[in-house]
This record gives C-alpha cells, structure tokens and sequence, in this order.
C-alpha cells in the first residue's frame, strides 16, 4: 500500500496595519527631504499716542504707558527713562496687561521701552511738565532671526528650483510679496537629501 503524505503550507499573515506601515515607509523613502535656514526680519515699533492731560497743581509729572504688540498687550515689557539734565535713570516694568505707571520730576527724558523677543522702541526727548498726567502708548516689533523650515518633494529638485522654494519661504516668512532674497543675511542649509548622496549642490 502506497501513502502520499501532504505536507501543510504555511504562510505568513500580515495585516492591513502591517501592509499601510510597509506602504508608508516605501513612501517615505520616496520622499526627498531638505531643509532651509530662513532669515526673518526684524518689525519696528512706533508710537500709538503719546498725550498730556492736565490733572493737578503738583511738581512733579505722572507717566502711564502701555506696551502693546499690534492690538494685543505684551506683558512684562520694561520701561526706561533718562533724565536729560543729570542722565539719572528709572526703569519700571509692565504689569500683564503691558501697563506701567511712574511718577517723575518735571524735565526732559530719553525715554526706552523694550521686551524679551521685540525689537527697542525709543523717544530721543519727551518733555515732561508739573502738574500733567502723561499717556503713553506704543507698539513693539518682533525681532528678526532665522526660522527654520523643512519641505518634502517626490522628486529630486534642482538648484533653481530649491532657490525658488527659499524665495517663496522668505515671502511667506516675511509677509512681503516684494521682499528680496539678501545672501548677506540668508543662509541656506540642505541638511540631507534622502537617497541622494552624491547629489552636488554645487
């Protein structure tokens, strides 16, 4: 008597979670990844208001101020004024709300308000009188710096196409269509190119 013996096939199951990993992986070693180094610049402050407001018959003058950064306050900025005449100075700090409040002898004052993050706002001369409540309100401009950003692209880009994408960057970043790539401030950084390590950038 004759006996054919079957032999069971196994095979591996795997399952849809394991196939969308094993496909996204495929997917991103397809991707070309690089990475820019982008300068943005600096925003200057300006003045809002700056007004008097008769309020007694004193020596001295009442100055209040509030830092602001477009329509929102900027807590905890500082406020520095240099008597003209003896070059003392008094510097105060703003509450949450950016308002500060300090009460000064009559003169002329340089006046500094500045805060972690936003570029210095100065008044050269303020002239303070007797007697007069001064209100005072600026806006700080963020300060400049370089921001890092990082794009994806299916296909190996060439020099002229990554100086368009760092162009665009820089408008993007800098909120100006007309806004000029400076090479003096710019540095550009491709970090890596995936799977491209022979490509020459120069």
């Amino acid at each position: 008597m004759k006996y054919a013996v079957l032999l069971p096939l196994f095979f591996p199951l795997i399952s849809d979670a394991q196939k969308d990993s094993s496909r996204n992986l495929l997917r991103d070693k397809e991707l070309y990844k690089y990475e820019f180094c982008i300068y943005k610049e600096a925003k200057p402050g300006h003045v809002i208001s700056n007004k008097q407001i008769t309020i007694a018959d004193t020596a001295v003058s009442v100055v209040k101020v509030q830092i602001m950064n477009g329509a929102s306050p900027i807590s905890y900025g500082t406020v520095a004024f240099t008597n003209k005449s003896d070059g003392k100075s008094s510097i105060v700090e703003a509450d949450s709300m950016g308002i500060s409040q300090m009460i000064l002898p009559s003169g002329i004052y340089g006046v500094r308000f500045g805060c972690v993050g936003y570029s210095i706002l100065t008044i050269d001369s303020l002239r303070l009188e007797t007697g007069q409540l001064q209100e005072i309100k600026v806006c700080l401009g963020e300060v400049g710096g370089f921001v890092e950003c990082e794009i994806q692209s299916k296909k190996q880009l060439t020099k002229k196409e990554l100086f368009k994408k760092e162009q665009e960057l820089t408008q993007k970043i800098n909120g100006d269509a007309d806004v000029k790539i400076r090479h003096h401030y710019l540095k550009r950084f491709y970090l890596y190119i995936t799977d491209l390590k022979d490509w020459n950038l120069d």
